[in-house]
């Protein structure tokens, strides 16, 4: 069975490059500094910070294998990608309360916008070869 010769366009290539840093960047520098918010004291009983940075952890890497099988020209890698930003963003809003306060602060703002503007691009750079997924 031939290998057909499947040509990504630069923008995706680019944009799948920067995404793998950034996951990966996030996997090794965030995780160990996820535990240290500050958290009010009705949280303390509901919300287990250790098995947040866990789950966190756990959603990074699945969004790493989605990237990774996005590299190797599969659908599934998108629909995984797309789950795991939607379950960090969750995280994200679970450890900092559902305040009002904490969800207009910028540093939640600028998290969820990333996530969010990242799997708009994504997909826009997808079109194009659509059909060359598997």
């Amino acid at each position: 069975m031939a290998v057909k010769n499947l040509h990504r366009p630069l923008f995706l290539t680019i944009w799948l490059i920067m995404l793998t840093f950034y996951t990966a960047w996030v996997i090794l520098t965030t995780i160990p500094h996820l535990a240290k918010y500050n958290i009010d004291f009705w949280q303390q009983s509901l919300i287990d910070i250790n098995l947040l940075t866990k789950i966190y952890f756990l959603v990074m890497l699945i969004q790493l294998v989605g990237i990774i099988l996005l590299w190797n020209w599969r659908k599934i890698g998108f629909s995984l990608y797309a789950i795991c930003i939607g379950v960090a963003c969750l995280l994200h809003l679970i450890s900092i309360g559902f305040n009002v306060f904490n969800l207009i602060s910028i540093g939640t703002d600028i998290l969820i916008s990333i996530h969010a503007i990242s799997l708009v691009i994504l997909y826009i750079a997808m079109v194009p070869v659509w059909k060359n997924f598997k």
